[in-house]
């Protein structure tokens, strides 16, 4: 039974497996029972029906890609097709929007994180600089974040504290 929210293409293209997968039984069967001719011509028919069917998937295979791997894909079949400067052109599409979506996930993740857990890795960072350097981004960042910059050095200092120094 076809799903009732598919959309024409896909039901279009369900019917056309279907036919291609009746006409190779009908063929297989005919050929089973000697009666060859009735063979050939249902080859034939899916022979003709493969083209179609081959488009109709391709199709569907873009229509549920994401906007990303829909590039690739075109990317892909200009490639096959001897487009090279098309290829290289949706390639870098691509990559650009993967790049994109990347630099979101980490707007995002840094959106998430609360100015205790940035600062607690800023200062971890300034821990690694030269003394000189280090006071002054310290006495900067406690101008800044009074509040968060003496729990995150009491954090540091506890955790110096642990490791034996």
């Amino acid at each position: 039974m076809p799903d009732p929210n598919a959309s024409p293409e896909d039901l279009l293209l369900a019917e056309m497996e279907a036919t291609a997968d009746a006409l190779l039984r009908l063929a297989d069967t005919a050929e089973g029972l000697d009666r060859i001719a009735d063979a050939v011509r249902a080859r034939a028919k899916l022979a003709d029906l493969l083209p179609a069917l081959a488009n109709a998937r391709a199709a569907a295979e873009l229509r549920r890609a994401d906007p990303i791997r829909r590039i690739e894909i075109l990317a892909e079949r200009a490639a096959r097709d001897g487009s090279y400067v098309a290829a290289k052109d949706l390639t870098a599409q691509a990559t650009a929007l993967r790049a994109a979506a990347a630099d979101e996930e980490r707007r995002r993740a840094l959106l998430a994180t609360s100015d205790e857990e940035m600062l607690a890795e800023v200062l971890a960072v300034v821990e690694g600089l030269p003394l000189v350097l280090r006071e002054q981004l310290v006495a900067g960042l406690a101008s800044r974040f009074p509040v968060e910059v003496r729990h995150a050095l009491e954090d540091l200092e506890a955790a110096g504290d642990g490791d034996g120094e």
